[in-house]
């Protein structure tokens, strides 16, 4: 089985698709898949078992459209040649180039909204969203043969916004790290306890709501700092900061982004996670967390409702009540007491969201919208 995958592109490391469809490109290709990713901009290909082709792309008519007259091209030949075009992302001309390149091919596409068919984000910029659909967004949704949703509630809004094509549910993975014992750690925030958020500095993020819980907690928790990671550039996150001095917090620590053996540690240090987002369609950053053994408050705008009943989180309404009440449960525990629950993510991470484990699921679901047969529990035909 051959598969071209289609990103716009992977520059933005703080981002989940960075992360999330290099990831399925690796377990689908452990499956035995041949895979291709198709980007505007090519990753290293030294670090994946599969091949990754980046186009160049035009600064005309509007260089975030990503135009690029190399990938339509190549995307067209491949889909001569190739049994899956998959698709990831709407919005930008790489996103509609796949509905192009099948014409007249019995290629088969398949398309990842990847949190674009939310209602928050469908709402915005909605005269943008218009003129893509105008463009061939439209025609390549309407000729997409299955639908990939990371979550229950992105099948939802696959399905209120009316398209009726097969729906593959399958999440995003993570790569578990080797467990390290936190007491051998060089705590960089000397022995105190750290509440972290880390994830983009964006508005749908809630960062602002956070503060202003903040300003409520810190003066009953002493012996905790919160952190802010994520990439400062940019007027919005300058707001936040703005925001935070206006507020007159105590032990905020805006660090920055932080990649890669430096992100890792930043898990291994914080003893709470915190994702107060309005909208998103899987959580990466939830998933990172889980995997480092630490417990996660998540707003109910994440899909992570098995946070409670896997008693490794908290998944709560987005209102400063309910996340201040929240948070000062979890900060009232031992640091004994969150490292069972985070243990207890950890394990949770491990058996349900292997790369390896998701490829195969993704694999069963390619061979059913080629070839017919049982259909994959994970394949939704309602």
């Amino acid at each position: 089985m051959k598969v071209a995958v289609v990103i716009p592109y992977i520059g933005d490391k703080s981002s989940g698709p960075a992360h999330s469809v290099p990831g399925m490109c690796g377990g689908l290709s452990r499956s035995g898949v041949d895979i291709e990713l198709h980007a505007l901009n090519p990753l290293p290909s030294e670090l994946f078992p599969f091949v990754s082709i980046g186009h160049p792309w035009r600064s005309f008519p509007y260089r975030p459209l990503g135009c690029s007259p190399h990938m339509i091209k190549a995307l067209c030949k491949r889909a001569k040649e190739v049994d899956i075009i998959h698709n990831n992302s709407l919005w930008m001309m790489p996103n509609i180039y796949p509905g192009l390149a099948i014409r007249n091919t019995p290629c088969k596409l398949v398309t990842a909204p990847r949190g674009t068919m939310t209602g928050y984000s469908m709402n915005r910029s909605r005269w943008k969203k218009n003129i893509m659909m105008w463009l061939g967004q439209r025609r390549a949704l309407e000729q997409t043969h299955m639908f990939h949703a990371t979550s229950a509630a992105e099948l939802e809004d696959i399905r209120r916004l009316g398209w009726r094509q097969p729906v593959v549910v399958i999440p995003n993975g993570i790569v578990v790290p080797e467990w390290r014992n936190r007491e051998n750690l060089d705590n960089r925030n000397s022995g105190r306890r750290v509440l972290l958020y880390l994830s983009r500095i964006h508005p749908e993020k809630r960062v602002d709501l956070l503060l202003k819980v903040w300003k409520h907690i810190a003066p009953l928790k002493l012996d905790w700092d919160l952190w802010i990671c994520g990439p400062l550039n940019g007027e919005y996150p300058k707001k936040i900061v703005s925001l935070s001095q206006e507020l007159m917090l105590q032990r905020v620590f805006f660090k920055g982004e932080v990649l890669d053996e430096e992100k890792s540690n930043t898990y291994r240090v914080a003893e709470l996670f915190i994702l107060p987002t309005n909208t998103e369609n899987f959580g990466m950053v939830v998933a990172e967390a889980l995997a480092h053994g630490i417990p996660a408050v998540v707003s109910k705008g994440a899909p992570w409702q098995g946070l409670g009943p896997k008693r490794c989180g908290w998944w709560v309404d987005n209102d400063q009540k309910s996340l201040c009440d929240t948070l000062l449960e979890a900060m009232a525990l031992s640091s004994d007491e969150l490292c069972t629950m985070g243990e207890k993510g950890r394990q949770w991470m491990e058996r349900d969201f292997s790369w390896d484990s998701l490829g195969m699921q993704m694999r069963s679901a390619y061979e059913w919208l080629l070839h017919g047969g049982a259909k994959p529990d994970c394949v939704f035909v309602d």
